[in-house]
């Protein structure tokens, strides 16, 4: 059996016990750790609405709801990027995807979660992918944003696409990864084409216009859009100066027609003037020469 009295703990081991009575009073309970713990491994697996339910007034309360606020404000960020209509992602330097978003998800045909970890050449299978034209790697070795156009084949279905990327940096400024946002640009491909396609019909028909070709007009499939509007334009133009060419002869024609009634008309009048002169001339000459017996009694000789 042994004794001790309490002066000489306290004299000796007075600084140890106070430790060991301070970390009995600071030290938060097990549950609590592993509350904490707990929301933090849920955290790293990238599941958003992440909170501890710690209810403290000290120091680990104020902890917890830190981690709470800054947990809210990583969430909305995060479904804010979901809510995007465009595939977004983010990759690290190895090109492992960190972050998907619904949309890259949807055009992938992969599950959002799924895809976390894998490579993100691997999803869109692009023609830059894994070469020297990848606007990511670019972006992420020059440290600048970098944007390119590309044919994308998810799924096994050709995709027109553009994109941009920006190195993601930390404080010190080194290259943590990088961030890709997608465009889809078959619609803008189709419309560029539909364009080209209908421009190429004018430029033959106006060609055939110049020619002097009155006949020439366009087919108007879609009067509501502007190659619509345009070929209606193109039509009535042209209808309008054919019925002015058209006005424009008849005009001419009428004129032509005068013209010759008029021409005829005078050749009527003057071939009754020269009737009529020649029988003027007739009659002076009858006025004007002797008659019989005046020329027999200019023969006769005159009496003395």
């Amino acid at each position: 059996i042994y004794t001790f009295s309490c002066p000489s703990i306290l004299s000796h081991d007075f600084p140890v016990l106070t430790f060991f009575f301070f970390l009995m009073i600071r030290r938060p309970p097990r549950s609590t750790l592993d509350r904490s713990s707990a929301a933090s491994d849920v955290y790293k697996r990238q599941e958003l609405k992440v909170n501890v339910d710690i209810q403290r007034h000290d120091e680990i309360g104020e902890l917890a709801d830190s981690f709470n606020a800054m947990s809210d404000k990583i969430t909305q960020q995060m479904e804010d990027l979901d809510g995007l209509p465009s595939p977004l992602m983010m990759i690290d330097p190895d090109f492992n995807i960190t972050y998907f978003n619904k949309a890259a998800a949807e055009v992938a045909g992969k599950d959002q979660k799924s895809v976390i970890g894998q490579k993100c050449y691997d999803q869109f299978k692009t023609d830059h992918c894994r070469t020297a034209n990848c606007a990511t790697h670019k972006a992420m070795l020059t440290k600048s944003a970098q944007t390119a156009e590309t044919f994308a084949r998810p799924q096994g279905k050709e995709i027109p696409i553009a994109y941009a990327a920006k190195a993601n940096m930390d404080k010190q400024g080194n290259v943590i990864g990088a961030l890709e946002f997608v465009a889809d640009l078959s619609k803008a491909k189709e419309q560029e084409k539909y364009l080209n396609h209908n421009a190429q019909k004018m430029l033959i028909e106006m060609e055939k216009f110049a020619k002097g070709d009155l006949s020439v007009g366009l087919k108007i499939e879609n009067k509501e859009d502007l190659i619509g509007k345009l070929f209606t334009g193109f039509n009535q133009v042209v209808d309008n100066i054919r019925n002015i060419i058209v006005k424009v002869t008849e005009a001419v024609q009428a004129t032509a027609s005068a013209a010759n009634q008029i021409s005829s008309s005078t050749e009527e009048m003057a071939a009754g003037a020269q009737e009529q002169s020649s029988q003027a001339t007739e009659v002076c000459l009858l006025y004007t020469s002797p008659s019989p017996r005046d020329r027999t009694r200019s023969r006769m000789p005159s009496s003395a």
